[in-house]
């Protein structure tokens, strides 16, 4: 079976593979994937020790992300991944099964919901011409924080909150991956740099600049007033205590004739 590396809209560099007809391995649900032979994974074990991602396709098309964990916390990584499948947690992405080889991890996460709905990064997403408005701001953000608040629900919290963590689909349908950043929520500290991720997340939309550190705020009143719903939300973001309370925000009600544009705006990159 024939690899190359490319890019892919999921996050890192990947090797995929190309559907070869006798190459097929399949699961415990009777899809087919394509996979690596030995070679491309002993190759892959060379390298140095980090999570990576390669894509491969079922016996009906889709494409899946396989996620390979290593090192010392993998059993730690793949319990939480097992918790959140059982969850089955709304706005997240779908772990389809987990499994062993040669002394590493891998998990399977659905990389496309349906053949015609793609899934790229909110990353990728910001860095679209047009900047969004408050209506596609909000129902992005409506979305994301729907899943987190389902996930405090269940005493967990989601310690990487970043677009490129955050997957949109080409109908505008929301799925929270980096399952392995969950964990159960700690101290009062490390839940409100949680929250506040919230905000990142809202300023990169907003500002189209990656930036996870620092004070949650306007950057340009001209685009953003200072009266505006969105302005107002980062400085809630900023100060909030739980997702709950960022969830009532009035910002998150917006505008069904807006969504559309959103769909377009996706489809067209």
């Amino acid at each position: 079976m024939s690899l190359y590396r490319r890019n892919t809209q999921f996050g890192i560099p990947s090797i995929r593979g190309a559907p070869d007809s006798d190459e097929h391995k399949s699961n415990e649900e009777g899809h087919l994937l394509v996979v690596p032979d030995n070679d491309s994974l002993n190759k892959l074990k060379k390298r140095p020790v980090i999570d990576s991602v390669t894509i491969a396709t079922r016996k009906d098309g889709l494409f899946v992300a396989v996620r390979k964990f290593s090192g010392e916390d993998a059993d730690q990584k793949v319990k939480i991944l097992q918790q959140i499948q059982q969850e089955n947690l709304p706005n997240f992405l779908a772990l389809q099964e987990c499994f062993s080889f040669k002394g590493s991890f891998y998990a399977i996460f659905e990389h496309e919901l349906t053949r015609n709905e793609k899934l790229l990064t909110l990353s990728h997403y910001a860095l679209i011409k047009r900047y969004p408005t408050e209506s596609q701001l909000a129902f992005i953000l409506k979305q994301v924080l729907i899943g987190l608040e389902y996930l405090a629900s269940k005493g967990l919290e989601h310690g990487a909150v970043r677009c490129k963590n955050i997957l949109i689909s080409t109908d505008g349908n929301i799925r929270i991956a980096g399952h392995e950043y969950c964990r159960n929520i700690g101290s009062e500290i490390s839940s409100i740099k949680y929250i506040r991720g919230i905000g990142y997340v809202a300023m990169e939309l907003m500002y189209k600049e990656a930036m996870y550190e620092g004070v949650i705020g306007v950057r340009d009143l001209h685009r953003w007033p200072p009266d505006s719903k969105a302005v107002n939300f980062l400085a809630v973001a900023d100060s909030a205590s739980s997702t709950k309370e960022l969830a009532k925000h009035p910002l998150l009600t917006y505008s069904e004739s807006e969504i559309d544009d959103i769909k377009a705006d996706i489809r067209a990159n």
